[in-house]
């Protein structure tokens, strides 16, 4: 299948129509607690309804109950079909077909105690049963789709002509490079779940021997029915991966499922971990749906001395398309996990991995239910506020927004210690402001050898272009000042990261840009920084108090088109820096998000990001 990439200013048309949106959206609400999102089911009404397996008098029931108000209470459980026998375990997913009866699907253990390789020795097989005639009746018993070794189950997708397809992973070998443990398939029925084919394709993604994590390969798929969108030009599925390899990997079917391109990477930056979407209805008055994705947009920091360290899951990501899929705005935080500065617990996971997202009883806005341990949440979401085109902080919060931890000490089990590396502090200036302070003192006992200097890296609304605006001070002693504009969450003081940050700006000890030494900061006294950045030219103009000015190069050419964080550092240089430098405040604006034509054909919605993807090279 050919593909062609367009990288910079997309080829589009202002069609200067009024959006039906909402001008100031409020921020995510979160609650903490939430479900197992992938057994809840949708019902007419708007109420939800959870289907789970739990053990009723020592047998395993499959069960259900319902919430009226977004999941924040439930009623009672009612056994609604007995499995087989107890090898049925508690993992589920549930979706609704084209009757609105459930399909339900759990996996069952064989052979899964024994000693043995995954998929070979030791097997998950994957089973389906269903409601019938309304909810009413279950068939019995749950019939087998597939023998392997199933891991976490997604979502179904029903197509508008009642195909269901089921996308799912499975162990196949042993956990080697250079595509790892498993691949990703779907099943597929045209008879409302009553006979399944499994598709003949086999999609792997590429894994490396020195990831900082399991080298699982293709796994947690899910499949958006672009057809859904309403244009013959995406008449197709979409399949999005969660791998190894830093992206979402991507595939297409155009034939309902049956077959699918090879994977290959998306957009999507992203750590080892799994997507969600939903389709929101028509809000523009065009006829046709807006699309939210959900993922985790991070970077997996590399291993320490050779052992695995616990990374990209501080944060978890959403972006809207109004396009069905072809271009993206937002990519912004909607949930920081609370804890992402404090010490791990070292079983168990961690983070706001794991997504799933449904539509909310009498609200437009959309509930997310995400994250694990101490992060699990749910959170509700106005669409409109990934729209937004600006954000500030003043660190009078402290670090709310921000992420500023370091790791620190040994590692073990995938586990290491963490604190908080830079301070919030009064301002020197004398003001009663709050400011933030990075360094790199020596000695310190929580950094052994004192090089992992501070870092924080905050997010704001993807701009292709935009000015990013830095009040910023040095003193005679700082050693260096960093800055980077990046597309992606990276752990604050994660040296190695550099390679993906699009602008970067570094200011040596006698407080000149490096690379451009007619550009310098004075000593102790605060300047505003600004950076105007375009990723159409690949340039930035970097200036200093509206006078001193030099350009930056692009360095990365970010798949997104664009970039999304500031992440500032005081890294280790050749020398440590107890000194270091401060930040009082920063702000941002992209441009205004405008009604956009994507290659000639209307849209009618707002878009904020200037890249986009085709499939076929004629669309």
């Amino acid at each position: 299948m050919a593909r062609l990439w367009c990288v910079g200013t997309m080829l589009a048309v202002c069609l200067g129509v009024p959006t039906a949106h909402s001008s100031a959206a409020e921020p995510p609400q979160v609650i903490p607690g939430r479900e197992s999102g992938r057994s809840i089911v949708l019902n007419p009404d708007g109420s939800w309804t959870q289907i789970r397996v739990r053990s009723v008098g020592g047998t395993f029931m499959l069960s259900q109950r319902n919430s009226a108000d977004n999941g924040q209470t439930w009623g009672s459980y009612s056994d609604v079909l007995a499995l087989p026998d107890n090898e049925f375990g508690t993992m589920i997913s549930s979706g609704l077909d084209a009757d609105g009866d459930v399909q339900a699907f759990l996996v069952r253990k064989r052979d899964f105690d024994q000693p043995g390789i995954a998929g070979v020795d030791r097997f998950l097989d994957l089973y389906q049963t269903r409601s019938s005639s309304g909810r009413t009746a279950w068939v019995d018993p749950p019939q087998l789709l597939f023998e392997g070794f199933i891991g976490q189950l997604m979502a179904p997708t029903t197509l508008a002509d009642g195909r269901i397809l089921m996308p799912f992973h499975s162990a196949v070998k042993d956990r080697t490079a250079p595509t790892g443990a498993s691949i990703s398939t779907v099943a597929y029925s045209d008879d409302r779940g009553q006979t399944w084919t499994v598709s003949a394709s086999r999609l792997t993604a590429p894994v490396a021997t020195d990831f900082n994590g399991s080298l699982d390969g293709a796994v947690e798929p899910i499949i958006i029915d672009q057809s859904r969108f309403g244009d013959p030009a995406i008449d197709r599925q979409w399949m999005l991966i969660r791998t190894q390899d830093g992206y979402l990997y991507q595939s297409f079917s155009e034939d309902r499922g049956e077959t699918w391109s090879d994977a290959e990477r998306s957009i999507f930056p992203s750590s080892n971990s799994a997507a969600a979407y939903l389709w929101l209805p028509d809000r523009n008055g065009n006829g046709r749906p807006e699309l939210i994705l959900f993922w985790n947009n991070t970077r997996i920091c590399p291993r320490y001395e050779g052992q695995g360290v616990y990374s990209g899951r501080d944060a978890i990501h959403a972006a809207l398309s109004c396009d069905g899929g072809r271009t993206w705005a937002g990519f912004r935080e909607v949930y920081l996990d609370p804890s992402r500065h404090d010490t791990p617990p070292t079983t168990g996971d961690r983070g706001t991995a794991n997504p799933f997202t449904l539509p909310m009883h009498n609200d437009e806005r959309v509930a997310l239910l995400t994250g694990n341990g101490p992060a699990e949440a749910t959170i509700f979401i106005d669409p409109d506020w990934l729209l937004e085109s600006s954000r500030s902080s003043d660190f009078s919060n402290g670090f709310e927004g921000w992420s500023a931890f370091t790791h620190v000490g040994e590692a073990s089990g995938f586990w290491r210690d963490r604190v908080i590396g830079p301070q919030i502090i009064d301002n020197p200036d004398g003001s009663g402001s709050k400011v933030l302070h990075l360094n790199n003192p020596e000695p310190r006992l929580d950094r052994p050898g004192g090089q992992d200097g501070d870092g924080a890296i905050w997010n704001f609304p993807l701009g292709s272009r935009g000015r990013m605006v830095i009040r910023m001070r040095i003193t005679a002693e700082t050693k260096v000042a960093d800055i980077q504009l990046t597309d992606r969450f990276l752990d604050p003081a994660d040296d190695t990261s550099i390679d993906v940050a699009v602008f970067h700006a570094q200011f040596n000890s006698r407080g000149q840009l490096i690379g451009d030494t007619d550009v310098v900061l004075t000593p102790d006294i605060w300047h505003e920084l600004s950076i105007d950045w375009d990723i159409s030219t690949q340039q930035a103009l970097l200036t200093i108090d509206g006078s001193q000015s030099a350009t930056l190069p692009m360095l990365f050419a970010s798949p997104t088109g664009g970039v999304s964080y500031l992440r500032l550092r005081s890294p280790y240089v050749r020398a440590l820096d107890p000194a270091g430098w401060m930040v009082d405040s920063v702000s941002v604006t992209v441009p205004e998000p405008t009604v956009l034509g994507f290659l000639g054909v209307g849209i009618g919605c707002r878009v904020g990001l200037l890249r986009c993807w085709r499939v076929n090279a004629g669309v």
